[in-house]
């Protein structure tokens, strides 16, 4: 089943990264956020939210994917304060 995100801890991160990573190439997750004591410190994304954050042309399904994970994550995050 397809995610747009999934929220880990970081010990799982370093554990499964190979995997984690195939799931964002492979479009399993859009994005995978990584949690520790409470905070979340970072993100794996797909090259194409890069590609946004630079401003070049990404698809507009793609574009329309990234912003909703990106927008339910952070909703997730200050539901969760």
């Amino acid at each position: 089943m397809k995610k747009d995100f999934e929220l880990k801890p970081t010990t799982e991160g370093r554990q499964r990264f190979p995997n984690l990573l195939q799931n964002v190439y492979g479009g399993e997750t859009t994005l995978i956020a990584f949690h520790r004591y409470g905070r979340v410190l970072g993100a794996l994304v797909s090259l194409d939210a890069v590609r946004m954050l630079a401003g070049e042309n990404v698809s507009e399904p793609a574009r329309a994917k990234i912003t909703k994970a990106a927008q339910n994550l952070l909703s997730t995050l200050e539901n969760s304060n």
